[in-house]
């Protein structure tokens, strides 16, 4: 029997377990065993449903479309399943976050405090803030030598500034939208903006006015988030994992001359190619 493995699902794998497999020791440590159990069952599942709601607006979508087409309408009723299946995808949406948020928990106990992406990432925003002034005593109790003490400091608060930087830049892209569109349909919306698809013929092409809720077009809105999220989480939990490791460790963009990603990549892995960072090394003293 052949069983039907979507790229999509290679790309969950690659972006979330492969990638983290290859930045995070190997070894018996129970943190890093219960992180990987994390992003492998809860993250990854997280994200499956999100694909698993985008894909079933789109193939009814294409369904309600293509038949109405076929019969010569010019509209057709939009079915009530389609908001069932955009709502579900944003609630999965939020809960990804929320699971990806869980591995702080192991890979800094008692330091960051924040158990879901609540308040849309600002108050990770803050305690991160908060962390950065900590580091040069924290560090300082380590490490004796004043040039390495430096250059410690240096680098930890690079990563903290960048793991800011995604936040904020994510933030305005495109994840403050969707977890407000998920909140406003949860309390105060129930429906589309339109009750029926409305459809022209030009030419050999048919001209679909598409369906908004809450003043975006769902199809491109669930294709996008779904995009922008996959991707966050991958860099979220990569720049953690830097921030984790010792300091003259850091993560780099992948370019194959990493023997384990190599390895990989020449067994015709799929999942592989979706690897964005191997680890590298700084300048030490």
């Amino acid at each position: 029997m052949t069983i039907d493995y979507p790229d999509e699902y290679a790309e969950i794998d690659g972006r979330i377990f492969l990638q983290s497999q290859l930045l995070l020791p190997q070894g018996n440590n129970p943190d890093l065993s219960k992180i990987l159990s994390i992003l492998v069952f809860d993250v990854s599942h997280k994200l499956r449903a999100m694909l698993y709601h985008k894909s079933n607006y789109l193939n009814v979508e294409n369904s309600v479309i293509i038949q109405s087409a076929e019969n010569g309408e010019q509209k057709a009723r939009i079915p009530h399943e389609l908001f069932y299946e955009f709502e579900a995808f944003l609630f999965q949406t939020k809960s990804a976050l929320d699971i990806t948020i869980k591995i702080l928990q192991h890979l800094f106990p008692e330091t960051f405090k924040v158990a879901t992406f609540e308040s849309q990432g600002l108050k990770l925003i803050s305690n991160l803030e908060a962390y950065k002034k900590q580091i040069p005593k924290q560090l300082g109790k380590k490490i004796k030598n004043v040039e390495r003490l430096n250059l410690a400091v240096k680098y930890r608060t690079l990563t903290i500034d960048n793991i800011i930087q995604l936040l904020q830049d994510d933030r305005s892209s495109w994840l403050c939208k969707a977890i407000d569109n998920r909140d406003t349909i949860s309390h105060y919306k129930g429906s589309f903006n339109l009750n029926e698809y409305f459809m022209k013929k030009v030419g050999n092409e048919i001209n679909v006015a598409l369906p908004k809720i809450l003043n975006v077009h769902a199809k491109d809105f669930l294709e996008n988030t779904y995009k922008n999220c996959i991707e966050f989480i991958q860099e979220f939990i990569c720049l953690f994992i830097e921030l984790w490791l010792p300091p003259m460790f850091c993560i780099k963009q992948a370019n194959g001359s990493d023997p384990t990603l190599k390895l990989w990549l020449e067994s015709d892995a799929t999942a592989a190619k979706y690897i964005k960072f191997t680890l590298g090394g700084r300048e030490w003293v």
